[in-house]
């Protein structure tokens, strides 16, 4: 979340309500939940990223051939907005299902 709102001052962009808790401590955060918080309490490790997750929990990963993480800035410097909105939906679409497996099996 810090990246989200220093991303978010340095691009000049307002921050949603649901964002504004850099005053609190993170056991004061109700809303929020850290999925990979989670996750590195099941496998003892932080190492694990979005794609190792979904492949551990069956999940079709959001990654394929087109872009990665360390690509985004040489795809924006390109102009490539549409193939940066893509991968950040598969990550979500990815983050949601994962979201949706703990819930399931009450983890969260």
């Amino acid at each position: 979340m810090p990246f989200i709102i220093k991303r978010s001052l340095f691009h000049k962009l307002q921050i949603p309500n649901e964002l504004k808790f850099f005053w609190k401590k993170p056991w004061e955060l109700d809303h929020i939940i850290d999925l990979q918080e989670i996750y590195r309490c099941l496998v003892f490790s932080s190492l694990w990223n979005l794609d190792l997750i979904c492949n551990f929990l069956w999940i079709t990963s959001p990654k394929d051939d087109n872009i990665d993480w360390w690509q985004v800035q040489r795809y924006f410097d390109d102009g490539k907005i549409k193939e940066i909105l893509e991968y950040c939906k598969k990550d979500v679409e990815a983050t949601i299902l994962i979201y949706n497996y703990f819930k399931e099996y009450n983890l969260i």
